[in-house]
């Protein structure tokens, strides 16, 4: 069951919003489990900065290589975990 406070939203905007949300989930998790986003041990803002697009870097490179590797019709949730 999903739910929404909007009560105007149809049930497919509401589908595509939580699928939109887990995707980010995803990410953010696969930066932490595996490529160290909340390892980074500087107090300094732009190391900080650098350490996170890093990271995020990383992720978006496997996204593209395993977009690349995969049928185009085939629609998957890219995960570093799977």
């Amino acid at each position: 069951m999903l739910y929404s406070t909007d009560t105007e939203l149809d049930a497919m905007t509401l589908v595509a919003y939580y699928k939109s949300r887990f995707q980010i989930e995803f990410l953010f998790r696969d930066a932490k489990q595996h490529t160290g986003l909340a390892n980074c041990q500087s107090i300094r803002k732009e190391a900080i900065n650098m350490h996170v697009n890093a990271s995020l870097v990383a992720l978006n490179l496997l996204k593209i290589e395993d977009r690349n590797a995969k049928p185009m019709d085939e629609a998957t949730a890219i995960s570093i975990a799977s």
